[in-house]
């Protein structure tokens, strides 16, 4: 994840258009995913260094006998599910706002359009048996 938050500031260092936002926002929001996924494996290196050995750092409950959601402490709730998933989700975002993920689906779809023949004022039909565009 370090690396593509190299790559993401290398690509936003060499653009010259938009905003700062719309420049430098895929290397902020990778660097916050990075941050984000890493909570919890930091947990466990708290934990096993003995750094971190208080009650409040265990993902499950004391009293419970499985590991499932029902078992899970609000720190392991918070770390292990928010943090992670959140993380994903934010380099997720980011990978696809680097790529241009929807300008492309946009020039995916006219080209798809111009391939069938059909264009942007299509009329639909009510009849069943027409083709689908």
């Amino acid at each position: 994840m370090v690396g593509l938050s190299i790559y993401h500031w290398y690509h936003a260092k060499n653009n010259r258009f938009g905003t700062h936002w719309q420049k430098w926002g895929p290397t902020y929001l990778t660097l916050i995913a990075t941050l984000l996924v890493l909570a919890d494996p930091l947990r466990h290196v708290l934990q096993d260094a003995n750094v971190w050995t208080s009650p409040s750092s265990y993902e499950y409950k004391a009293n419970c006998d499985s590991e499932t959601l029902r078992c899970m402490s609000v720190t392991g709730g918070l770390i292990t599910i928010g943090c992670t998933y959140t993380g994903f989700l934010l380099l997720a975002i980011a990978v696809g706002w680097n790529a241009n993920i929807v300008e492309k689906f946009g020039e995916l779809r006219q080209r798809w359009r111009e391939l069938r023949g059909s264009s942007d004022n299509v009329e639909t039909s009510n009849d069943p048996s027409a083709p689908l565009l």
